[in-house]
């Protein structure tokens, strides 16, 4: 099928998080959707969940089921990808606090300084070297052409920046969001998605809440009429879409 006439799954950076950390599991281990060209999708994507369950531990356990539960989803339902610019910055800067927390803990730095790295940007940067620096913005970068190499169909989202800026101050004064989800979602918005795929619980109940709550019936007329407004592109509003949001751990097992 075409890109163009596929249904659009706008992934938040957790879900994009989970995928990544999937595929990078799987192309070591040789599971789905790294497998041979003989097992069918259904029977590999069930010999990986078993190959998943038999792993120690449970928070990466559950983290790359997460990432599984969206491959799979997205092939079952033959979707293509989307996911904002915010969710690039978003997994590098993560990804750095991470390098960061590692360098302080092979330090044995006291035990009441891992409270400054929410909030002191410099005890992150100074435990930081610029091969740390270009080695996470390429990773992050290398990400669409794994998703592309898994069989992922990826479209980049046409150049809408300050679309997704001025509906993110609309959405902000309808309904409360943190700055993060406020984009991602303006974002989904703008591109006509059909699913949200976030493992934020308050970003999924506010996004269905809005899609579909009688309560929020007032805030989904409002919300529709100003992204056609603010998206040129878009027409009538009676006409745009507002993405159902679900969850990685809630996606149908398949």
């Amino acid at each position: 099928m075409s890109a163009e006439y596929r249904k659009v799954a706008f992934l938040d950076t957790n879900a994009l998080h989970f995928v990544d950390l999937y595929l990078n599991h799987a192309k070591r281990a040789g599971l789905y959707p790294f497998v041979d060209d003989k097992m069918d999708d259904d029977n590999a994507v069930a010999e990986a969940k078993k190959r998943l369950a038999d792993m120690e531990g449970t928070s990466l356990k559950e983290s790359l089921g997460h990432g599984l539960n969206v491959l799979s989803w997205i092939s079952k339902t033959d979707a293509r990808v989307e996911y904002s610019p915010i969710t690039d910055l978003e997994l590098m800067v993560g990804r750095l606090k991470g390098k960061a927390l590692e360098a302080a803990a092979s330090e044995g730095v006291p035990d009441r300084m891992w409270s400054r790295f929410h909030a002191d940007e410099r005890e992150v940067s100074v435990r930081l070297t610029p091969g740390d620096l270009e080695k996470t913005m390429t990773g992050v970068l290398e990400l669409r052409p794994a998703l592309e190499d898994a069989g992922v169909v990826v479209t980049a989202s046409a150049a809408r920046e300050q679309e997704v800026l001025d509906l993110a101050k609309h959405v902000v004064g309808l309904v409360y969001m943190s700055v993060a989800d406020c984009i991602v979602y303006s974002h989904a918005l703008a591109a006509q998605a059909d699913y949200l795929i976030t493992n934020d619980r308050y970003l999924k109940k506010t996004v269905n809440r809005i899609r579909s709550k009688a309560s929020h019936r007032e805030i989904n007329a409002r919300l529709r009429e100003i992204v056609s407004r603010t998206t040129a592109t878009l027409g009538d509003f009676s006409g745009v879409v507002l993405p159902e949001a679900k969850r990685p751990a809630d996606l149908p097992k398949l």
